[in-house]
């Protein structure tokens, strides 16, 4: 008997022919999945042959002699049943097919009329239990990985924490000029200065590399927006613009470490820029300071 994969298999001993098998299984049934070994060789249990008389009827003689072979097997250790229902063309059959624990060692015949036949026959039981695999994994193991995990849990935390341009970026102004834009009402304004990290999100960024070792700031990618926001004299907002900057940042840049690419930040580094931008002359009258912010 070839080894057996079963799809759907449902352990059941009996004695009944497999004409009446298949009469009390509903077409509905709702079979567990199990994957069953019942070749192996040594599977078999050790002990002695059982001797068993079966029959069987078939529409030829070797049908009606598997069939009685197939009795004395299932009188000696049950049989696994499986079941499996097909669709075509929406038509729905169910198909029930048997597989015996054991081996027919010898068999004789006590009747054989070709369709319908009687034998005496020497089984070798074999165990029906089914086959479960498990890798066991021990309380230790279990306590690393929740470790591994909590420690990557709480450096994303850090990451997020610290992942904003707005937060770690700042502009130091040192020189602001204005221009009348002619044929126009805006006036354009071009504002000096130095960009730079903020001291405390540096000290952060720092400290988490030092823990972490590097990581990514999705965040930081390399195209930047300037927002530039007009105060009046009682720190009110009065006029906001954005743009990508123009200039070719510095302070941070794309690099690959094993598979992963990162974008990486070089604290250390300061940039010089003007950021320019144009203003209605009606609201300039109301400013008294800009301020100047990266996204």
């Amino acid at each position: 008997m070839k080894k057996v994969l079963a799809s759907a298999i449902l352990a059941l001993s009996f004695t009944a022919s497999a004409q009446s098998l298949i009469t009390v299984i509903p077409t509905t049934l709702s079979v567990t999945r199990w994957i069953v070994d019942i070749t192996d060789k040594d599977r078999l249990e050790n002990t002695s042959p059982i001797t068993v008389q079966s029959s069987g009827t078939g529409a030829t003689c070797d049908e009606a002699l598997l069939n009685a072979k197939r009795h004395a097997l299932e009188k000696v250790s049950g049989s696994w049943v499986r079941s499996i229902r097909r669709s075509a063309d929406d038509k729905y059959e169910e198909e029930i097919v048997e597989y015996s624990g054991g081996v027919v060692k010898s068999y004789k015949y006590l009747r054989n009329d070709c369709t319908f036949v009687i034998i005496e026959a020497e089984v070798m039981k074999r165990s029906n239990k089914v086959q479960l695999e498990a890798a066991d994994i021990s309380r230790n193991q279990i306590v690393h990985i929740e470790g591994i995990k909590n420690s990557i849990d709480r450096k994303q935390q850090a990451v997020k924490s610290i992942d904003s341009r707005a937060n770690a970026i700042y502009f130091k102004p040192s020189n602001t000029e204005l221009r009348v834009i002619e044929g126009t009402n805006d006036i354009a304004v071009s504002i000096e200065g130095e960009f730079a990290f903020k001291d405390n999100w540096r000290a952060d960024y720092l400290e988490l590399r030092e823990q972490f070792g590097y990581f990514n700031l999705p965040s930081f990618e390399p195209e930047a927006k300037i927002v530039v926001i007009g105060f009046d004299g009682a720190k009110k907002e009065v006029f906001k613009t954005s743009f990508v900057y123009e200039g070719n940042w510095k302070l941070w840049g794309r690099r690959t470490y094993g598979a992963s690419p990162t974008m990486e930040v070089y604290t250390h580094r300061k940039e010089e820029g003007k950021v320019r931008f144009r203003i209605p002359h009606s609201k300039l009258e109301n400013v008294k300071s800009f301020r100047v912010e990266v996204i």
